[in-house]
């Protein structure tokens, strides 16, 4: 069987990708990955075929203040960047699949996944590692109204969440329907289509509980995680683990581009709390303090289990990442699945209320900082064992594996 697996956008859309397609190459498929060239040494590191897309997420340029401005900016920000690439996004995908290929699609691609089995015959899966999918179930939607309750205003609230990315979620899906002769995705059609297409919710039940009103094509199979050893990390970083207590770790995402803004941010609130702190952030030219250290790039498997908790910005991939270490964290969320990721945290005991990016300042990350590591760490810390614990114990990978397959 020749699967391939769209995973156009960040470092959390490749890497459960990648998982994905070590285990359906190792049951015998041949499998091919589309993804910025930033993962090709990812994709072949795991054995698996790359099919680049010539374009890399320094490109993506999307700024602090973008950030800072909200869910609106954000989107209206990385809607331009895939605009920009969308016509190297297509000549990947037209180059890597076939007629009649299976193709697994991240949110990105749902629409390029489509286009792609109306004109090539292809039978295609959703790949969604947050719930975007209309429920009345609070605890199970992304835009819920009523967060601890059924309600069908939480169920309208996920509709038109789903419709608000929508031209994003298009963006280079356009692009590939005018290469075919297929008309564009209207915003209406593209909740159609999440609601109809068949569906992997890549999610722990912990975190994202089945809701009873999901269609039936809809499997959660649990987070796709990798079982490989994760790598070493670099010298610097661990003469910097080994020369004090252990830090707390920062990041803001890895699509938006650090600022200096962002550094002095870190930097000052570290001070202010008295705590170590990495910062993943690819910073350049920044006079760092001997208790900041920043890394471009780390296992999070590695480095998270060295650490006294983390402040993130809310993907699913480092959420994923933070329970399996059993450390506390909270999110600094934008928008997308970010502010639901952030607010489920909380209120399974992971960590304190998540402050969004935009109302961040130096007063409130230290205090973030202190929280972490203070009184309530130890409750933060136990919670998150617990659940990392269900996230080990679920299928995952298989359940996926066996979905994708059973489909040829």
């Amino acid at each position: 069987m020749s699967v391939v697996l769209l995973a156009v956008g960040s470092r959390g859309d490749v890497a459960p990708m990648i998982a994905l397609g070590r285990e359906l190459r190792r049951r015998g498929a041949d499998v091919t990955v589309v993804a910025l060239r930033d993962h090709t040494p990812a994709v072949t590191g795991a054995g698996l075929r790359p099919a680049p897309v010539d374009a890399s997420l320094a490109d993506a340029g999307v700024p602090a203040a973008a950030l800072a401005r909200g869910p609106a900016a954000y989107t209206r920000e990385v809607s331009r960047w895939l605009a920009g690439i969308a016509p190297r996004v297509v000549a990947a995908e037209l180059a890597a699949v076939g007629p009649g290929d299976v193709v697994v699609a991240g949110l990105l691609s749902v629409d390029d996944a489509d286009a792609l089995r109306r004109a090539r015959g292809c039978r295609v899966w959703h790949a969604l590692y947050a719930p975007l999918l209309p429920t009345r179930y609070g605890a199970s939607g992304l835009a819920a109204v009523r967060p601890r309750g059924a309600s069908r205003l939480n169920r309208w609230a996920g509709a038109a969440a789903a419709a608000a990315v929508a031209g994003m979620c298009t963006t280079t899906g356009r692009a590939l329907r005018r290469e075919l002769g297929l008309p564009p995705t209207s915003a209406a059609r593209f909740v159609r289509l999440l609601t109809t297409a068949p569906t992997l919710l890549a999610a722990g039940r912990a975190l994202v509980p089945p809701a009873p009103d999901w269609p039936p094509h809809v499997r959660q199979t649990g987070a796709w995680i990798e079982d490989a050893p994760p790598p070493p990390a670099p010298g610097e970083l661990a003469a910097f683990l080994g020369a004090g207590p252990p830090p707390l770790f920062v990041s803001f995402g890895s699509i938006a581009g650090a600022e200096r803004a962002d550094v002095d941010l870190v930097v000052r609130a570290a001070r202010r709390a008295d705590r170590r702190v990495v910062f993943g952030a690819p910073v350049t030219g920044a006079d760092l303090p001997p208790t900041v250290h920043a890394v471009r790039d780390v296992s999070y498997r590695w480095l998270f289990p060295r650490t006294a908790g983390v402040v993130h910005h809310g993907g699913a991939g480092t959420v994923a990442e933070a329970l399996l270490a059993g450390v506390p964290s909270v999110a600094v969320p934008v928008g997308a699945d970010q502010p639901f990721h952030g607010r489920r945290l909380h209120a399974l005991g992971v960590g304190p209320e998540p402050v969004p990016r935009r109302r961040l300042t130096e007063e409130r990350l230290a205090a973030l900082f202190d929280d972490l590591t203070g009184e309530r760490a130890d409750r933060y810390r136990a919670s998150a064992e617990s659940i990392g614990q269900q996230i080990r114990d679920e299928p995952g990978v298989r359940a996926a594996a066996d979905a994708v397959l059973a489909t040829g």
